[in-house]
């Protein structure tokens, strides 16, 4: 059965590469497959989410090794595939730079959970991550190396809510975008807070949202290795204080920083 589902995952992120590149390349339609393994559109989206769920994962070393014994000789790595292939799947993630996956040591990851989450780390190596600083210098919160991977810091502190800030005078801006650019560094986590000023990258709400945060949060709560960092629990964590009515939902959607027709706000 193992083999089975990794045949299957391989030849589905193969597949989705190669049809992704096609149609980014404007080449001339291509002929119908009758062997293609991905006939509708919806089923690219359910088909990613499954992959990608804490319990069906498979050891990534596995689809590795199937993948080495199925490309073609000048084929990207699959690190490359996997990026492409979720890129577009989940809501406002910046993965790292494709320049930079060549760094990466596949036999280090686990699995597909374990992968993504390293591709959502910030590019630019830091050391603190969820950083929120309060005016006045009322409140400074840093998450660094040195500091446990338990939430009880950010327990101890009250983060006032979206509205109450700004009744109390603080702005908001946007920072960042939500499709994929060259220019673009901001990352889901660059929540920054200066001078009364807050800027929160944009992100949208979406199916695939839920499913997507959960399994992160559980991977990062539940992992045993060092260098996996609670990036998706800070930011939970802060985003659910920012959050807490329909009303705060309503004032970032008028920002722009919720980006996406959620229907009712509540």
């Amino acid at each position: 059965m193992l083999l089975l589902d990794g045949c299957f995952v391989v030849e589905f992120i193969q597949e989705y590469y190669a049809t992704e590149e096609k149609e980014e390349q404007d080449q001339e339609e291509e002929e119908e497959n009758n062997d293609s393994i991905i006939n509708l559109e919806w089923m690219k989206k359910q088909v990613c989410q499954d992959m990608v769920l804490l319990e069906n994962k498979l050891p990534f070393f596995v689809l590795t090794i199937l993948h080495d014994m199925t490309k073609h000789h000048k084929e990207v790595s699959f690190l490359y595939m996997v990026r492409k292939t979720l890129l577009d799947t989940f809501p406002k993630e910046k993965f790292i730079p494709p320049s930079k996956i060549h760094n990466f040591n596949t036999e280090r990851f686990n699995h597909l959970v374990h992968v993504i989450h390293m591709f959502c780390r910030p590019s630019d190596n830091h050391d603190e991550c969820c950083k929120i600083t309060f005016c006045d210098n009322v409140l400074q919160l840093t998450k660094s190396k040195e500091t446990p991977k338990v939430l009880g810091l950010w327990d101890c502190y009250h983060i006032p809510s979206v509205t109450e800030l700004y009744d109390t005078g603080v702005r908001f801006i946007r920072i960042g975008y939500v499709q994929e650019k060259k220019e673009d560094k901001t990352t889901l986590f660059d929540i920054k807070f200066e001078k009364g000023l807050m800027k929160i990258p944009c992100f949208t709400i979406e199916d695939t949202m839920e499913t997507f945060m959960r399994n992160l949060i559980a991977y990062e709560q539940h992992s045993s290795k060092v260098d996996v960092y609670p990036f998706f629990s800070n930011y939970a964590h802060i985003m659910t204080q920012l959050i807490g009515s329909h009303r705060d939902v309503k004032f970032l959607h008028k920002e722009k920083i919720i980006l996406k027709d959620i229907g009712d706000d509540k």
